[in-house]
């Protein structure tokens, strides 16, 4: 299917779930009842809107615009503080994470990976303790790699940092996640040496990261 994809706001009021993925929608994300609790738009076209954000969607918990094309800052002000899972990975997101991400409290999931986003990862993720994936590969990320994963994130079994600009020594509170399943900091410019506590980590596996 193509075209723009319709205001779905007033004629399905009761509307819970959508799923228009993996068709040729373009466009902006349309208008949507507050009450939706699953927004599935991943591969399509479109490029345009998402102030919904800028709403209070106090239901909304899976979120899934990845493989668009997305473009521009996401909102600062970001609302959306019920979400589980969000995916926005392949797109062109650009400017820092915004720190209100942080309000999304249960989050479990974060799929960022390949976008052109700067800075430092935001602090506030450190609120957000039952997070068990985090990817945010492939950007322009900075700074050094934050030691409240380690010592906030007890769930953690998913930390994927790769191609980024990620700088100085390991934080030896990496040495805490005894969930890690999966830690790639490869293509960095990651400096001196492992923490002798790595050794530790024994649910570590050397399965490739999912994509």
């Amino acid at each position: 299917m193509s075209g723009t994809i319709l205001d779905f706001s007033r004629k399905m009021s009761a509307l819970l779930l959508l799923d228009l993925s993996a068709n040729s929608f373009s466009g902006p994300v349309p208008q949507l009842p507050t009450e939706v609790t699953t927004l599935d738009l991943s591969r399509n076209k479109l490029s345009r809107n998402i102030s919904f954000t800028y709403d209070n969607f106090d239901s909304l918990g899976y979120l899934d615009l990845s493989d668009n094309l997305f473009a521009k800052e996401l909102p600062h002000c970001w609302k959306l503080s019920s979400l589980v899972r969000l995916n926005l990975a392949n797109n062109n997101f650009s400017g820092e994470i915004p720190s209100s991400i942080g309000l999304s409290k249960d989050m479990q999931m974060l799929q960022l990976r390949n976008n052109h986003f700067i800075g430092e990862l935001p602090q506030s993720l450190e609120k957000c303790k039952y997070l068990r994936f985090i990817d945010v590969g492939e950007n322009n990320l900075s700074g050094e790699i934050p030691a409240w994963i380690g010592n906030t994130l007890a769930y953690i079994s998913v930390v994927i940092l790769r191609s980024n600009r990620f700088s100085g020594s390991i934080p030896s509170s990496i040495c805490q996640l005894t969930r890690i399943q999966i830690l790639d900091i490869s293509q960095n410019k990651i400096s001196g040496t492992l923490p002798k506590c790595i050794n530790n980590l024994t649910t570590l596996t050397e399965e490739e990261s999912p994509k």
